[in-house]
């Protein structure tokens, strides 16, 4: 699978940092994951663990060496970044950063003309969620209103003749 773009460069970040500290790390041996809980950060790493284990050091010693490193990197990508626990470390992204990624996508540059092409011609019926009217509307309802109403939106971006159907 491949990796998105804010990944490649905070793996880059963290293979430079720990190449300073005197060591060396494959692309494959800094591995990212998302915490599950978000005051850990967008990004967790653990390759100052891994690294402590093989070199028989200090892996919070040696995470906090790497994280002055990447604090040395100047980039527009990184917030904060901070060592966790026994070692791990945490990357927070830039708000800002997201939002130019997502303005800077092109679709049209991507499709071309294609992008409103690949619905024409058909047409796309979305039953939106269903309520009964007899009955309080509940949460799951306005789930369900807020899913239909995105399909519909991606299906008439693409071309489709789009038909929203609140069915009660």
């Amino acid at each position: 699978m491949k990796e998105n773009k804010v990944v490649s460069k905070i793996k880059l970040m963290v293979m430079e940092a720990v190449k300073k500290n005197g060591f060396k790390v494959g692309e494959d041996e800094v591995v990212l994951e998302h915490p599950q809980n978000k005051e850990f950060g967008d990004y967790a790493c653990n390759v100052a663990m891994n690294l402590a284990r093989k070199e028989k050091s200090n892996p919070r010693e040696l995470a906090t060496k790497i994280v002055e490193e990447i604090l040395k990197i100047e980039n527009d990508l990184i917030e904060k970044v901070e060592v966790a626990g026994a070692g791990f470390i945490n990357f927070y992204i830039k708000a800002e950063y997201l939002v130019k990624v997502a303005e800077d996508m092109n679709y049209e540059a991507i499709f071309g003309d294609r992008l409103s092409e690949y619905g024409k011609g058909k047409t796309v019926v979305i039953d939106y969620s269903s309520p009964n009217i007899a009955k309080p509307f509940g949460i799951g309802h306005l789930r369900s209103t807020n899913i239909g109403q995105a399909l519909y939106n991606l299906y008439k971006t693409l071309g489709w003749v789009t038909i929203g159907d609140n069915h009660l």
